[in-house]
């Protein structure tokens, strides 16, 4: 993923659905991705959490199209990776302290 054309959205509009495709082998590692990105969602990218919230519903049989939106979302990443959260404190505070 490392070469992959960014995305600005981490899903796009109305395709968090479940279709009729097959459903992913045990070999694809669907809950170690859910696992990493419901990390970064908690930790730094809360912009994430509403895709990887809905992904994670469907851990037990994971289809093919999850997959691709998990993609999506690596690819929203990868695009915005200089993107952050930023805590700023006011001086005065460690003053009172």
């Amino acid at each position: 993923m490392s070469e992959c054309n960014s995305v600005s959205t981490p899903v796009e509009k109305g395709t968090i659905t479940t279709d009729h495709s097959e459903f992913l082998p045990a070999t694809v590692p669907y809950r170690e991705a859910i696992g990493s990105l419901m990390f970064s969602a908690i930790v730094s990218r809360p912009d994430i959490s509403y895709a990887v919230g809905v992904l994670s519903q469907v851990l037990d049989k994971p289809q093919q199209v999850h997959w691709s939106m998990i993609k999506r979302i690596m690819r929203y990443l990868k695009g915005t990776e200089k993107c952050g959260i930023l805590f700023q404190c006011n001086e005065d505070v460690f003053h009172r302290l």
